[in-house]
């Protein structure tokens, strides 16, 4: 079998994902890299990479003039797969470039170099942890055309390990046959498994998923969260780096100026966490238990799970008022902050929001998942609330794609015309415990084990040895359940 593995600039991926492909050769497969940029290099020069190496942004530089797609593609959304990069970098405003026709060039040449990779290559398997980004975004809509699997991973719902997925989405196809054959108890469990569940479930009020860890650096002091060695070497690496590359820096498309992203981001944090302290002070209400309330979480953003799994909803303010304008009469909608990105929208989208009749802002002291309890649905993008209504036996409504869709408890929204008859069903949309517990049972079955969180896991070889027995199962497409290769073969 060949695996192409991505490569970007995001912190510890590239040690991460050379332990992956190192893991795969030692299995006696092939593996090849393509890589966003030289930042990567300059960035973990101590992990080289093993194989044939392709980097896109010297194929770039080579070809920025061509604006052609390649033959075949021209059914190809590729405004769609460039989206998330453009909202990232409308957010960071450094990432932008402003050469006349740039964004086109990077697209087609996207697909032109993932194109001439395949074909060169002979790639049967893709993978990277999911598709967050344009750079992964284009290499999937090849590897569809060539018919190679995707595989991605990200932190899982579940703590202590990490989730599966095998489309664009975040969604692994098989996850509803493996629902309906928990839930049967065709699909047999171990009792270790069963009790894990059953205590998950119990304590699940008071629980914190480790992605939601991972981002608690953002609700600390600004200078505390970004200060740090690790941060100081990334700084003089990107140095190094500005120095070196200068006149190549602009095709590093994804990448802005890592120099200023420091200062920025320290600037950022705290002006939010300003801003949160006016909001408490002017928006935000205390929550009223015995009041009848849909509640909809404001997400955080840029991210994946508005700009790629619901791209088309990725307006807060607009899904605030299509939302309130859809309810049911008597039920108040009740908008909560993100936790770690409180601040972030603008003061204006307070304000309009609180000025519609049947909404009410809430702030992020009250914890999610008693807000969730005590209402009487979740309509979210295709955030963790709904999975998390689910759990708790609250039905949820979702704007988007998401990993917990086909759950009976979960109703998508598509069109705006069809949602006050959707979120007046709410009433009939029931949960069992059994089925409670076969939906809970199904995440943990098709999960692996281990955190992903590169911060702490990228040298870890065991989990690395996982994720490559994982992708090789997945590439001969075997029948089996991501959890059997929890244990070392």
């Amino acid at each position: 079998m060949k695996f192409l593995i991505l490569v970007n600039g995001a912190p510890y991926h590239r040690p991460f994902f050379r332990r992956v492909g190192d893991a795969l050769k030692r299995m006696g497969h092939a593996v090849v890299y393509a890589v966003d940029s030289r930042y990567t290099e300059y960035l973990h020069p101590e992990d080289p990479l093993d194989g044939p190496v392709y980097m896109f942004s010297d194929y770039l530089e080579r070809n920025f003039d061509r604006r052609t797609l390649p033959s075949g593609y021209e059914d190809c959304n590729v405004w769609r797969a460039l989206f998330s990069d453009i909202d990232r970098a409308a957010f960071s405003k450094s990432h932008y470039r402003t050469r006349p026709g740039f964004y086109t060039s990077v697209a087609v040449n996207l697909l032109h170099f993932f194109h001439e990779i395949f074909e060169r290559e002979g790639i049967d398997c893709l993978t990277y942890e999911c598709v967050s980004n344009s750079f992964v975004h284009f290499a999937y809509d090849v590897a569809v055309k060539h018919g190679a699997r995707f595989i991605g991973y990200q932190s899982s719902k579940i703590p202590g390990r990490t989730d599966i997925s095998d489309d664009r989405y975040m969604q692994y196809r098989k996850t509803p046959r493996y629902y309906e054959e928990i839930l049967s108890d065709r699909f047999k469990l171990p009792e270790s498994t069963r009790e894990f569940v059953r205590k998950y479930i119990a304590d699940f009020e008071a629980s914190v998923p480790d992605y939601m860890v991972q981002l608690e650096h953002l609700t600390k002091n600004p200078l505390e969260a970004y200060m740090d060695s690790s941060r100081a070497g990334r700084v003089w690496r990107s140095m190094n780096y500005l120095l070196a590359e200068r006149d190549h820096h602009e095709y590093a498309y994804q990448i802005g100026n890592p120099i200023l992203a420091f200062p920025q981001q320290v600037a950022r944090q705290w002006y939010y966490s300003k801003k949160t302290e006016y909001l408490e002070k002017r928006y935000f209400q205390e929550p009223d238990f015995g009041e009848n309330y849909f509640l909809y979480p404001i997400q955080f953003h840029p991210e994946s799970s508005t700009s790629v799994n619901a791209m088309y909803f990725n307006g807060e303010f607009d899904n605030i008022r299509n939302i309130s304008v859809s309810l049911p009469y008597g039920v108040t909608l009740y908008v909560r902050d993100h936790p770690h990105a409180s601040g972030r929208q603008t003061i204006e989208l307070y304000e309009e929001a609180g000025k519609l009749p049947n909404v009410k802002l809430i702030g992020t002291r009250v914890p999610g998942k008693t807000l969730v309890k005590h209402a009487k649905a979740v309509v979210t993008c295709s955030g963790s609330m709904g999975y998390e209504a689910i759990v708790l036996g609250v039905p949820s409504f979702v704007l988007g794609h998401t990993s917990y869709g086909y759950h009976p408890a979960c109703r998508r929204i598509t069109s705006w015309e069809q949602a006050f008859e959707r979120f007046s069903e709410y009433r009939e949309m029931k949960s069992t415990p059994a089925e409670r517990a076969a939906f809970v049972s199904t995440y943990y079955a098709t999960a692996i084990q281990g955190v992903y969180d590169l911060a702490r896991t990228h040298a870890d070889a065991a989990f690395a040895s996982r994720v490559a027995r994982l992708l090789v199962s997945e590439a001969e497409r075997r029948d089996v359940p991501p959890m059997s290769h929890d244990e070392p073969e």
